[in-house]
């Protein structure tokens, strides 16, 4: 599912979601991010795609046929974000909380990475299924 763009101006961009929720992002911070959150119902909606990433209670990751190719990617990820939180953690304890912030979002992306990645696995795995 896609966002809908709806016009833009120098510092902001104005997306729907597909809650119906419009959201002004910030022009930069959303592309050096890549993901930012929907107001209404917490959902990351993708920079270049527009592509909407629902969120529920519990894992966000979509049902996919585990093959070890695709769990090494997950977990490769899973350890990145790890990795980027902790030094978030070591940033907050030097006073460098602004630092610390711009790392804990940039590990947010390696979530929704994880979350894309499934959601593409799950397609596949479906259409596979269907033209077998």
């Amino acid at each position: 599912m896609k966002a809908e763009y709806r016009g833009s101006s120098p510092l902001t961009i104005l997306v729907r979601c597909t809650c119906g929720c419009r959201n002004y992002f910030a022009r930069k911070l959303w592309a050096n991010i890549g993901f930012l959150r929907c107001d209404n119902c917490f959902a990351w909606i993708a920079y270049n795609s527009l592509r909407v990433i629902h969120t529920r209670k519990g894992s966000c990751m979509a049902e996919f046929k585990e093959t070890p190719e695709r769990l090494e990617v997950v977990r490769e990820l899973e350890e990145a974000q790890a990795h980027l939180e902790r030094a978030a953690e070591l940033l907050s304890g030097q006073d460098n909380k602004d630092r610390a912030h711009k790392v804990r979002n940039v590990a947010q992306g390696a979530v929704s990475q994880r979350s894309l990645c499934a959601q593409d696995w799950s397609i596949e795995d479906r259409d596979a299924q269907a033209a077998a």
